[in-house]
Formats: C-alpha cells, sequence, structure tokens
C-alpha cells in the first residue's frame, strides 16, 4: 500500500477504486496462506509437560561489533533498527541471529526490554547476557515497562520458557541492570527525534511504544516502519481467539493501532507478523542438538534453552516454532514473506475475547467492521428500489471512514529457519 496525505477526499476518485469489481469481489476472501487451522493443542496450556533443565553452555564470545554484521562490498545502507523485546527463549533466538547474520549491515539504535515472557529483570538481565554471548558491545540497553497498560503482568509464559525467560539459563548468568536508563519512552522520543529513517522491531508487548506515543504523540513517528510480532486473525496460541503478546496488553495494541498511519493520515507504518504466520515457519529439533556443540558461541549457551523450549510445544502436541525469529527476520528481508493491507481493531474488554485482533483483509469484511448492519441492510435494499443510486460510491464512503491501518504478514517460507536463521548460529 502506498502511503500518502491529502486534506479531501476526491470521491470520484474513491468510487472509481471501488469500482465494479467491489461488487463482484464483495465477499470474496483475500488470500490467506494460512487458513483457519485444525484444533491444535496450546503450548502452554492443557497437560503441561516441564522437561529436565539442560546445563548451561559456556565458551568464548565471537566478538562483533555493536552494528552487528559487517557489510559487504556494494551492500545496501546499514539499517536501523530498534528492538523492543522480552527474551524470552524465542526472542533470545532472535538477537542472536541478529547479531550474528552477515546479509545486512545493521545500525542496532538501542534495545529496549519490556515484561512479558518474564519479569522486567529478567528480561533486561537476559538482554544483557545475549549480547555479552555474542561478543556485542555498544548498543544502547534500556530497561522497559514492567507491567502492561493496564492488565496484570501474566506468569503462564513460565511454562514455555522457565520463571527466568531462559529455562534457568538467565538466572544462573544474571547481568548488572541497576545502572541502565529505564525512561523508555523518552529514549523512543529522543532517538526517532534525529533518525527518521529508523525501523522498530517489537517482539514482545507493545507497552513501550504505547507510552512513546503517548508522550510524544508527534510527526516524528510518520513513516516509521514497526515490525509487530503479534495478533491472529484464525485462532491464537494464548486463547482459543488472542495470540500472546497482543492479550498481554491489548490496550498498548489499541494505542498504537490508533496512531497508525493510513494512506490519507501520516503516523508509524504498521506491519503484523501474526500466529496465522509465523506457526508455518518450523524448527527442527535435530538442527539445534547438531549447533548445541557446532554453533557460535551464542547459540550454544542458547541451545539447552531452545530445547526445552522445542520439547515443551512437542510434548503438548505443537509443532515447535520460534515466531519472534520469523519476525526479526521479516524485518532485516521483507522477501522472505508476503503482505495484504489490512484493517486491524484489537478487543480490550475483560473476558474470554480478550486480546483478539479483528484483522478485516476482503472488502466485505472491512464493510462489516465499520458500518453497522442496520446501515449495509438499507443499502441492499436501496439498491433495488428505482432509481438505483452509485452503490459503488455508498460503499466507498464507508470505507472511507476507516483506511487500512497496517499491512498483514499473510505468507512465509516454511523453511525460513533452517535455511535463513540457524545457518548464521554455526560456529565460523
Amino acid at each position: 500500500m502506498k502511503f500518502h496525505h491529502e486534506s479531501s477526499l476526491n470521491w470520484g476518485v474513491l468510487a472509481s477504486l471501488v469500482g465494479a469489481a467491489l461488487i463482484a469481489t464483495l465477499f470474496t476472501p483475500a488470500p490467506v496462506s494460512a487458513q483457519p487451522p485444525e484444533p491444535e493443542p496450546d503450548a502452554i496450556i492443557s497437560q503441561l509437560f516441564l522437561p529436565m533443565i539442560g546445563g548451561g553452555g559456556n565458551g568464548s564470545a565471537e566478538a562483533v561489533d555493536s552494528a552487528g554484521a559487517a557489510a559487504r562490498p556494494g551492500a545496501r545502507p546499514a539499517l536501523k533498527l530498534i528492538i523492543d523485546t522480552d527474551p524470552g527463549v524465542d526472542d533470545a533466538l532472535a538477537l542472536a541471529w541478529l547479531f550474528s547474520q552477515r546479509e545486512r549491515n545493521l545500525n542496532v539504535l538501542g534495545i529496549v526490554s519490556v515484561a512479558g515472557n518474564a519479569s522486567i529483570t529478567n528480561t533486561t538481565s537476559n538482554v544483557l547476557t545475549i549480547l555479552n554471548r555474542a561478543g556485542v558491545s555498544g548498543v544502547p540497553v534500556v530497561k522497559g515497562a514492567a507491567a502492561p497498560l493496564v492488565q496484570r503482568l501474566s506468569k503462564t509464559s513460565y511454562f514455555l520458557h522457565g520463571p527466568d525467560g531462559l529455562w534457568f539459563q538467565g538466572s544462573q548468568n544474571l547481568a548488572d541492570i541497576p545502572l541502565l536508563p529505564n525512561d523508555a519512552a523518552s529514549f523512543y522520543c529522543d532517538t526517532l527525534a534525529v533518525n527518521s529513517d529508523a525501523m522498530i522491531l517489537a517482539l514482545g508487548p507493545l507497552t513501550n511504544l504505547a507510552n512513546a506515543l503517548n508522550q510524544c504523540p508527534d510527526n516524528r513517528w510518520n513513516g516509521i516502519p514497526i515490525v509487530v510480532l503479534g495478533g491472529a486473525k484464525f485462532g491464537g496460541n494464548k486463547t482459543p481467539v488472542a495470540e500472546f503478546n497482543f492479550w498481554q496488553d491489548p490496550e498498548a495494541v489499541e494505542r498504537l493501532l490508533l496512531a497508525a498511519g493510513t494512506a490519507y493520515t501520516p503516523g508509524p507504518l504498521v506491519k503484523i507478523v501474526p500466529f496465522d504466520t509465523f506457526r508455518e515457519a518450523t524448527i527442527d529439533r535435530r538442527e539445534v542438538e547438531r549447533l548445541a556443540t557446532k554453533g557460535n558461541a551464542v547459540m550454544r549457551f542458547l541451545a539447552p534453552a531452545l530445547l526445552n523450549y522445542i520439547s515443551v510445544q512437542e510434548q503438548n502436541g505443537a509443532t515447535p516454532v520460534v515466531p519472534d525469529a520469523v519476525a526479526a527476520l521479516f524485518a532485516v528481508d521483507s522477501s522472505v514473506g508476503t503482505t495484504l493491507p489490512a484493517l486491524t481493531k484489537i478487543v480490550t474488554e475483560a473476558g474470554k475475547a480478550r486480546g483478539q485482533s479483528i484483522i478485516g483483509l476482503a472488502v466485505a469484511e472491512r464493510l462489516g467492521m465499520i458500518a453497522t448492519d442496520d446501515e449495509l441492510s438499507a443499502l441492499a435494499e436501496a439498491f433495488f428500489i428505482p432509481p438505483s443510486f452509485d452503490l459503488q460510491a455508498a460503499l466507498g464512503g464507508i470505507l472511507f471512514r476507516e483506511l487500512d491501518n497496517s499491512q498483514f504478514m499473510n505468507s512465509v517460507r516454511r523453511d525460513v529457519i533452517s535455511r535463513n536463521i540457524l545457518p548464521s548460529l554455526r560456529s565460523r
């Protein structure tokens, strides 16, 4: 979708864009590779399996500069990246890969921790531990939000990540965090003010971003791509309808979607990597077992926690996935997946639908999210009563009330973990 800004609507142009094809395809669903999945046991509910805890991996760190991989001759300019994360095993794998890959030169402007898969103390410590094991220095680390905006911080992620986020690899390697800056909102506001070409990779709950948008709700966010790991169109991994990150802090999701740029309004460009898509990219236990001895220093350290994480998913009948690694890869190389423009909303009310993301892709879906049934019924009735009226313009007017506010990642290659992520973590 091309983003641009206009102050007024050209109804003739909009009606022509809607066109006669709108009527013919009104109830044709948009192509989504992840169709409603067959019911699978959730990896963190049902009968819970607590695997045996593996030993810690040591080994010397392999030095990498603060920008990550060095650029190859003729490579694109460095990607300015801010990472917002709640490590978590899969977050840790994403960080390990980002600082090990050689495909894209990165200029990591900072890493902001957030409570989610573990407490803010543990997630912040885990960020520093992964950087240390990867031999990375000079990257600013900011201690972020300790709890969601409104909701109580859930601890159910312990079942999947252990109580420290890294299956005791973290608690056995606690980093010193008291002197870290802890004003995440100011960090975002200050950094984006002088880096209008930055990208944000949000791997956990969106609490820090919501706080920053509240502190500086101005044009410094305009055009900033934000790759968001979260949400789902068909089902979830926390409840039958909600993905964990969106469920954990739905109010923060709502704040970001309120600020999101559209075809006619400025704002950040929200790109969603949802449960529907990241569950398609699986990880092979045997490859991780090989990397436990043949991986680079950070992979050897992380492998025991990653194997426990895989075991929990396997014992509960799920095919193992590492969502955050998929999102990190997509942020660096968007060619690994495809996206569709979408109108996205979030359920914030308490109850069984909390955290459900409503994602409209097809025209009929978006109309149903914007207009009431009474309004659409009146249009349907009027269409068959002479003199006929311009239904295309009427429907276009409805769609213009709430324009698409996000890009929805609807497909990813199934082999991206084995083909793109794990090879970069081998020992060199």
